[in-house]
């Protein structure tokens, strides 16, 4: 006949069916019924009226693990090895995702399949007709339709849609694609040049010391977030997946500090470290810590050694080792590295163990011995001498040497920068004002002034 394969077919109501007929809607005692109804991704989806079909499959190839859109005109339970998220809110610059049990019909949803499979049904399930208006899900940024017919690209870019990409990113719409029929869009009141995409948590707790390890793969959007941990009357390391709001009445009961370098002093010359310090610099008017970023943290009363952190609407991070950042340098002796850990780890497994100090109880970084464990939200650094071996220093622990007066982590980087390269004395002290006829290292050499 001609039909498209994928067309529906609204039989008239004298007319005797084969019951194994896909895609031929007939009456039967006065109701639409469909022995298979047949959907297939490059197809579009057209139906007048309201059927019931007794099995229902939907051909579309889904990319192991990947994220994407999809509309379906009928319900359905997730399948097993998939999971599907309802779009329930926005933020200023992205919309706001939870995970359902069940896809209602012609609802838009973000699906993601574990491994390769075909959607359907083999109970008897209602098909609704496709509405004048699909449904959408509106913010106060977007708005989220759904949409079961090929939109042209010209349209999409016209009407400002945006379309689920890599990353959990929207991307506008390009001219020369179009909008396959099952799936969904957003289309923003401001147009931006893309949209975020959060799965949303209503409330979380992280209780510091109750765990062996915190994992979270992709970023999240949490209603109450609430971190608490019992800390010493001293520094102690910070490590957070989340960005810490420095409040004023977090402020007035805590000193917050960056590291800033790693100086080792050599007095003697004798190729031997006598003395080293971390320098850290107290943080001052600025809004927030960054997330996964190394921080030195001190109560400045007792009642404060008990730490409660509770934040509304935080961007829990994600946790992998290529989103955690890291404080590296060198000075006149040493090179060092400053990271964090987010699982319980031995000493041996951090790095090279040998070279491994962590901050103790005292608040000094102290040379962790062999088999004794990191735990979560702690930090730990890394030594080597010019050639990336081990360093002999008389000492196996060290104090952290307090300097006041920075206003955050992008001013050290900026001071630094400016300043061109740093400048030690022969003990490793780090000098700022190199004085003329006088012998100095710079990048691990010794220059005359």
């Amino acid at each position: 006949l001609g039909i498209n394969e994928h067309a529906l077919i609204y039989a008239p109501e004298d007319l005797v069916v084969k019951a194994d007929l896909a895609n031929v809607i007939y009456n039967e005692d006065g109701k639409l019924k469909c022995a298979h109804l047949a959907l297939s991704d490059n197809a579009d989806f057209a139906a007048p009226r309201t059927f019931k079909a007794a099995t229902i499959s939907y051909d579309r190839q889904f990319e192991q693990g990947v994220k994407t859109t999809l509309t379906l005109p009928f319900t359905m339970a997730v399948p097993a090895g998939a999971k599907a998220y309802q779009f329930v809110g926005d933020i200023t610059d992205a919309v706001l995702i939870k995970p359902v049990d069940v896809m209602e019909a012609n609802q838009p949803y973000v699906f993601v399949a574990d491994a390769d499979m075909t959607l359907g049904t083999n109970v008897e399930t209602e098909v609704l007709a496709v509405p004048n208006h699909m449904p959408k899900v509106e913010g106060a940024n977007f708005a989220v339709s759904s949409t079961l017919a090929t939109i042209s690209g010209a349209d999409a870019k016209q009407q400002g849609m945006y379309l689920l990409g890599a990353d959990n990113s929207w991307i506008m719409a390009d001219a020369d694609g179009s909008v396959l029929p099952y799936r969904a869009y957003i289309q923003a009141r401001v147009s931006k040049p893309e949209i975020v995409m959060y799965e949303a948590i209503d409330e979380m707790t992280i209780a510091d010391g109750t765990m062996t390890e915190f994992e979270n793969l992709e970023e999240k959007y949490v209603g109450e977030l609430t971190y608490t941990r019992n800390i010493n009357n001293t520094w102690n390391a910070l490590y957070l997946p989340f960005q810490l709001e420095l409040t004023a009445d977090f402020l007035a009961n805590y000193d917050i500090a960056a590291i800033d370098e790693v100086l080792g002093y050599d007095n003697n010359e004798d190729g031997v470290l006598d003395a080293w310090e971390v320098v850290v610099i107290k943080l001052k008017n600025i809004a927030k810590l960054e997330a996964n970023h190394p921080y030195v943290i001190r109560p400045k009363n007792a009642e404060a050694m008990s730490l409660v952190i509770q934040q509304n609407g935080s961007i829990l991070h994600s946790t992998l080792p290529e989103k955690q950042q890291a404080v590296k340098g060198e000075s006149a002796h040493l090179n060092y590295v400053i990271k964090g850990v987010y699982a319980k780890t031995q000493s041996q497994y951090l790095e090279n163990g040998n070279y491994v100090y962590a901050v103790n109880k005292t608040g000094v970084w102290q040379k962790m011995a062999p088999e004794t464990s990191l735990i979560p939200f702690r930090l730990y650094m890394m030594l080597t001498d010019k050639n990336g071996n081990d360093v002999t220093i008389s000492s196996q622990s060290v104090k952290m040497n307090l300097v006041d007066g920075t206003t955050g982590i992008s001013d050290l980087e900026v001071n630094k920068s400016q300043n061109g390269d740093m400048i030690y004395d022969l003990q490793g002290r780090r000098v700022y004002a190199p004085k003329k006829g006088n012998l100095y290292i710079v990048n691990g050499k010794k220059v005359l002034f």
